[in-house]
């Protein structure tokens, strides 16, 4: 996340090599914003976002969509052990109405954490695999149908 924040009261805290800088806040209910844009050649489709932090402190997200709108902050996001928590699906420039702006990233993450501190390191995105071809659900099997994604 580090050169992508645009706005808030998230300080950029340094930590011992090799990590990365990452953003800390010490007030629950502060909000900042982060920008992922076309110089991040983000290609447009369907992905699964997450987000990093630090385990055990609670973040909420609310993203920048296409028509200039800005989805409701998310219920509480804990990250497990590996520092990380599954966002969910997210679409990048597609038709879909609930789709985010063509190549970019607008994310505006809020401190909920019950200990008033709260970390932010970076996202990671994981593109929906794409399978070509048509499955007959009629003559698939059932190991078939079991692998499809959601």
């Amino acid at each position: 996340a580090e050169g992508r924040k645009q706005s808030g009261a998230w300080s950029e805290s340094l930590r011992q090599s090799p990590q990365t800088p990452w953003f800390t806040n010490l007030s629950q209910g502060e909000v900042g914003t982060w920008l992922w844009d076309e110089q991040e050649r983000i290609p447009n489709g369907v992905y699964k976002l997450y987000l990093y932090g630090n385990s055990a402190e609670a973040i909420s997200v609310s993203l920048h969509l296409a028509d200039d709108s800005w989805t409701p902050f998310t219920p509480a996001l804990i990250p497990a052990a590996n520092n990380g928590v599954c966002f969910g699906r997210i679409e990048i420039g597609t038709e879909n109405p609930a789709s985010l702006p063509a190549n970019k990233i607008e994310m505006r993450v809020k401190n909920v954490s019950a200990n008033n501190i709260a970390h932010f390191d970076y996202i990671y995105l994981a593109p929906r695999a794409y399978v070509p071809g048509k499955i007959n659900i009629n003559t698939a099997s059932t190991e078939v149908l079991q692998a499809l994604p959601l």
